[in-house]
């Protein structure tokens, strides 16, 4: 360090040379993210969270039908039941609820898989008579790897 009063003050800082390793371990791979090719009907009130969602879902190969509220999903659903392999739905909405959802679309189609988010902490939901271990449920907001993961996961009987 050399300071000189009326001048200011200069550090320095030696930092040992560090050379990158480079190998052809898996370990050092990054994961592949799991894709699908399966259609997922999305219910999310807010627009900008559905886009965003919808973007991610669809550069894994996944076909994405959009509802902005219960209602829409509702009709979506039924205009072709066999076409939706899972329904993604945000939990709280206004208008009718994802529980709501999810239990009008099993009456048309009682093993349709459904996958919640939500915002909202744990004791939200279970001040409506919901635990997030009773359903697939995540916490936005998403982490993108966590929601491809968990996508794929329910679509495959794992959860």
């Amino acid at each position: 360090m050399f300071s000189q009063l009326g001048v200011g003050t200069t550090f320095r800082i030696y930092l040992p040379l560090v050379t990158l390793r480079q190998t052809g371990d898996a370990d050092d791979a990054v994961p592949t993210l799991p894709r699908g090719d399966e259609t997922l009907l999305l219910v999310e009130d807010d627009r900008v969270v559905r886009k965003l969602l919808k973007k991610m879902l669809t550069n894994y190969g996944y076909t994405v039908l959009e509802a902005g509220d219960g209602d829409q999903a509702i009709a979506l659903f039924r205009a072709n039941p066999a076409a939706v392999d899972l329904v993604i739905s945000d939990f709280i909405m206004p208008g009718k609820n994802g529980k709501e959802v999810s239990d009008v679309l099993r009456t048309i189609r009682p093993n349709i898989k459904v996958l919640f988010i939500s915002g909202y902490a744990d004791d939200v939901l279970i001040s409506r008579g919901i635990s997030s271990h009773q359903l697939h449920y995540l916490t936005k907001p998403v982490n993108p790897e966590a929601l491809l993961v968990k996508v794929r996961a329910v679509l495959d009987g794992h959860e």
